[in-house]
């Protein structure tokens, strides 16, 4: 965009004439920095190829930096604002507003300001488009609403297992995410999709991710307690689109009706992480195990709530974060099994130099 190499133009001859280098202007081609020939094959137009050179021979204009993707994202993100309060009642008015400056955009070419309004009218444009057609589905998921148009009605789901918690033996409680796609009431079934956060009390044993699971029970949409302004676990689930909630008890609360696929990637992580927990639940002091628990294998679930305050109060919390312990975790992990599986020292050592970092 013409703006914003003048505005870059203009601010980078100011900074150089506050350390005291006085420019000169020269006929510089506008795309090349070369000079102009005589022949006056560029620089067509009465300003056209000008820039600005300065006494030690380098050249504003080849640092000119236009940023057109920084104006497109600018006209989308109005246009989503917009949209937000209300500009576009309808998607066929943006869509059609789209599609009319693009080509309007093609008619005008040669004036290149009309032609850049244009383009942001378009970007504009379908910023409020990708924003109507994000909300214009009602809210919730298809199990969410039909739970509405059946309060307090026990349903029968079923399922795949996602995002199991960890779980070791004498646990009283665990959780894990449901994607179901069929509901059974009664004898009834029929193919509803949505996904459901499954509280269990009382397990009977761990669940694995990608496990296809029958539970039972009353749907609710409080998801979790709503601290206005504060970041929640209510606002993460509804993003991970989670929008009703299964409170469970006992040991056969939870059928398994086949286990997970085999190919399936989480399936193995799960069950690899399960194991990992109940090694290190019968090796490491109950005292600290919690803190390995969160380092290792990433369940904060462990750690009591007064513990927690403690790390945040004393600006230690960020350790039970991603950080670079364990990235030296993954290191060592994988320089094991990559030790195990490749014996070329020269890949090995190629391998090592494309890892971030190497712990001592």
């Amino acid at each position: 965009m013409r703006i914003g190499g003048v505005l870059h133009t203009l601010w980078l001859e100011r900074a150089v004439e506050m350390v005291g280098v006085t420019p000169t202007v020269t006929e510089l081609d506008g795309r090349t920095g070369r000079r102009n020939g005589k022949d006056g094959r560029r620089g067509r137009g009465k300003n056209r190829g000008k820039g600005t050179r300065f006494e030690n021979g380098w050249s504003a204009q080849g640092l000119v930096v236009k940023r057109p993707l920084a104006w497109a994202s600018a006209a989308l993100a109005a246009g989503s604002y917009a949209a937000a309060w209300g500009a576009a009642s309808c998607i066929e008015a943006p869509w059609a507003a789209c599609i009319a400056a693009l080509a309007l955009s093609v008619a005008v070419k040669r004036r290149r300001r009309i032609r850049d309004a244009c383009l942001l009218a378009a970007f504009a444009a379908l910023g409020m488009l990708l924003w109507d057609a994000r909300h214009a589905a009602p809210p919730g998921d298809a199990l969410s609403r039909d739970s509405v148009l059946r309060p307090k009605t026990a349903y029968v789901l079923e399922g795949r297992v996602r995002r199991p918690r960890l779980f070791l033996p004498g646990e009283d409680y665990t959780s894990f995410l449901l994607d179901v796609d069929r509901v059974c009431f009664g004898d009834d079934g029929m193919s509803i999709e949505g996904r459901v956060t499954v509280g269990w009390s009382e397990p009977g044993d761990a669940v694995y991710a990608d496990e296809r699971v029958r539970v039972a029970g009353v749907l609710s949409h409080q998801l979790g307690f709503v601290n206005f302004g504060i970041h929640g676990r209510e606002d993460w689930l509804r993003r991970h689109g989670v929008h009703t909630a299964l409170r469970i008890r006992g040991e056969r609360a939870v059928e398994r009706v086949e286990p997970g696929r085999w190919w399936r990637p989480d399936y193995w992580a799960s069950r690899l992480r399960t194991f990992e927990a109940g090694r290190l639940a019968e090796a490491v002091p109950a005292d600290v195990l919690p803190f390995v628990m969160t380092v290792w294998l990433g369940e904060r679930g462990q750690i009591e709530r007064h513990a927690y305050d403690d790390y945040v109060a004393s600006g230690t919390a960020h350790i039970l974060a991603v950080s670079g312990v364990h990235i030296g975790i993954v290191f060592a992990s994988a320089s094991f099994l990559l030790r195990l599986l490749i014996r070329n020292r020269r890949v090995l050592s190629l391998i090592h130099i494309s890892e971030p970092t190497r712990p001592y």
